[in-house]
């Protein structure tokens, strides 16, 4: 059996739909809070869905739950944290991992798969190609995120080596579309009454909720830097196809629909489906459009998980767009 740690994150759902929906008879959902089943994966719940609610910290919790459930893999969901500052992206990328990848030692599980994020390639002054076989530079990443994935690469990469164990780290950029639901039932997008979109993780979100519910979106930037995204049913299937593959030629995997977008795109996007969306941009002089165009973040190239798994993504933006607005409006996961 697959063990999702973190499975009831956004990601996590995603991955465990994908993985049921292709031929995976049980998934193993691990949280440290009771794990809520979304609409997506109520045909699973109570059947194929086992979850197991504890702190993988707790080695008598992670190995009592490794042996009744003759877990064989496992998938690290664990989030960025990257809000609460270093000390608490640091705790929640690194502290379980020794644990996890000691369980797979002693286990000899097939393999262990672990989120990283586009974060690690930061600073990138030199602007190139975000590609998996990049030496990383010396100086760290802002922010809590990049430097806590780094560290939790490099301790996989060192359990990887010393003992041969089977491990894949996988970096996807932004990812966005349907999370899960709230307490009554409903489709529950990152929405904050009353506030200005600036920018944060939950940007993409609250530009949807806000075309669906009929509301102004008026970004006081102009929107125009370009960097990665990818549709979480695609980030979730490329996981999946790396965590399944029998063998794998390398370690680290970017997992991205390959393209840069800005939110103008997004725009454009919603407003093929929804044409009286109101979302505004601020009026720049046309130097000062030319020079916005020109910030954007490097490429994320997938030709290695295109070529050792054969993944390529289902979604292009405008599909992803329709979809997801479809899941905001109904609830229907397509």
């Amino acid at each position: 059996m697959i063990m999702l740690v973190g499975g009831g994150g956004f990601l996590g759902l995603n991955t465990a739909r994908y993985l049921l929906d292709n031929g995976e008879k049980e998934v193993l959902m691990v949280g440290r809070s009771g794990i809520r089943t979304p609409s997506f994966l109520a045909s699973y719940a109570n059947k194929q869905i086992k979850v197991g609610q504890g702190d993988i910290l707790d080695l008598h919790f992670l190995y009592g739950l490794i042996r009744e459930h003759n877990v064989d893999s496992i998938i690290y969901f664990i989030g960025g944290g990257g809000r609460r500052g270093l000390y608490h992206s640091i705790n929640s990328n690194v502290s379980g991992i020794n644990g996890l990848l000691e369980a797979a030692r002693i286990n000899r599980m097939r393999r262990v798969s672990v989120v990283s994020s586009e974060a690690v390639y930061e600073p990138n002054r030199k602007h190139l190609p975000c590609t998996e076989d990049r030496d990383l530079p010396v100086d760290l990443p802002q922010g809590g995120v990049g430097a806590a994935k780094r560290i939790l690469e490099q301790i996989c990469l060192s359990y990887a080596r010393e003992y041969s164990l089977s491990i894949a780290i996988l970096r996807p950029p932004h990812i966005w579309g349907p999370r899960g639901e709230g307490d009554e039932g409903k489709p529950r997008p990152i929405m904050t009454e009353g506030e200005g979109i600036g920018g944060g993780g939950g940007i993409i979100d609250i530009l949807f909720a806000n075309a669906v519910a009929g509301k102004v979106s008026e970004f006081p930037s102009p929107g125009m830097g370009q960097r990665g995204y990818v549709y979480v049913r695609d980030c979730a299937k490329g996981m999946a196809m790396v965590h399944l593959a029998p063998k794998l030629k390398h370690e680290i995997y970017n997992v991205s629909d390959g393209e840069l977008h800005n939110l103008r795109d997004f725009a454009k996007a919603i407003k093929e489906v929804i044409p009286k969306a109101q979302i505004m941009f601020p009026t720049l002089s046309a130097e000062r459009e030319k020079q916005e165009a020109l910030r954007e973040y490097p490429t994320m190239p997938i030709d290695r998980i295109r070529e050792d798994v054969g993944f390529t993504p289902d979604y292009n933006l405008s599909r992803a767009a329709r979809a997801y607005i479809d899941w905001l409006r109904k609830g229907e996961y397509n």
